[in-house]
């Protein structure tokens, strides 16, 4: 589903585990609530689904109607379990993926900076497609606003840059001036952890000089503290997007992916 949407409606019995310690047991049950968005409707073509047509919400609700839903969920839910709306944001890596295949990815280029024209690594930064796609989906967020489109109490984002691109170029002349929110840098906000150099962050203090309206989790490291060269790379998408959100008390969080 997540291939196709912007926005999801995620159910979520969590606990209050670090995502990035998740691998070695189980920390929660995660599941999409269907029936609201387009995108996790079977019979949508991924092809021809277009997400500016309303981020892809059933023409049967409203955006008030939606959030009320919402909020009626996590007033009735099950105790340690509650709903989110989780916003889910073309990096150079992607283009080299395609350009060498993935088995030469896989095998070599993958494991270097890269191939002296372009550079994906350390941390890929987004191409003129990605940077467009944030700035047509803020075009699209502010024609909504005056439909009631629910926005963000929260954000927190990848400490990838390409991720904090992503929601510069959506939300920053919405949400991100002084005064408004402040995004959290969270560490184990990744799909990926380990070999390929576009998963290896840069500095903290580079990213506190790239997004000066961006708080860092308690404990952010100067350095990456979770990057591997070994195939022991941790693959933690799924719980680590949910995980470090599970207990926030809004309903409405965004967390930029950062493979776009």
């Amino acid at each position: 589903m997540v291939s196709l949407s912007n926005l999801f409606l995620l159910a979520l019995s969590a606990t209050s585990a670090s995502a990035y310690k998740a691998v070695a047991g189980h920390y929660g049950d995660y599941s999409v609530v269907t029936g609201f968005f387009k995108q996790d409707d079977p019979s949508t073509n991924a092809t021809t689904f277009d997400h500016h047509d309303n981020l892809g919400l059933h023409e049967n609700l409203t955006w008030p109607e939606f959030q009320q839903q919402v909020e009626d969920l996590n007033a009735n839910a099950p105790e340690g379990t509650t709903y989110k709306v989780i916003y889910y944001g073309v990096c150079f890596h992607n283009v080299a993926t395609t350009y060498y295949g993935k088995d030469a990815w896989k095998c070599y280029w993958c494991q270097v900076n890269g191939n002296g024209t372009v550079f994906w690594g350390p941390d890929g930064y987004l191409t003129e497609k990605g940077e467009q796609f944030a700035r047509n989906n803020s075009k699209l967020i502010r024609s909504l606003i005056g439909e009631g489109f629910p926005l963000p109490q929260s954000m927190y984002v990848s400490p990838l840059s390409r991720c904090g691109d992503t929601l510069v170029l959506t939300w920053g002349d919405l949400l991100l001036e002084p005064g408004y929110i402040r995004p959290i840098v969270k560490e184990g906000l990744r799909e990926v952890i380990g070999v390929e150099t576009p998963d290896l962050r840069r500095s903290k203090t580079y990213l506190k000089e790239r997004y000066p309206y961006f708080d860092f989790e308690h404990g952010f490291a100067e350095e990456d503290q979770l990057f591997s060269k070994t195939e022991g790379g941790m693959c933690i998408y799924s719980i680590a997007i949910v995980s470090p959100i599970s207990q926030i008390g809004v309903n409405l969080v965004i967390t930029p992916n950062h493979e776009t």
